[in-house]
């Protein structure tokens, strides 16, 4: 089997790094392959594109969870 990035695709070499979620609670919610081939990303970019993590201003984070605020 070839191993290759969850996200873009790139097809890893024996002598590269993979970049891998090791908490389990997000494995176990996340990740469905049990032999990890959805948990194998080339690159910070890649893992964040996955997740759909990006960065926002206080002011974007604030107003996404002001519904739950409390006065």
């Amino acid at each position: 089997m070839k191993l290759e990035c969850a996200n873009c695709g790139k097809v890893f070499d024996k002598d590269d790094d993979i970049l891998t979620i090791t908490d389990n609670q997000l494995i176990l919610r996340y990740f469905d392959w049990p032999d990890g081939r959805d948990n194998a990303f080339c690159s910070e970019d890649c893992l964040c594109d996955a997740l759909m993590a990006e960065y926002v201003s206080v002011d974007e984070f604030k107003e996404m969870y002001k519904e739950g605020e409390e006065e």
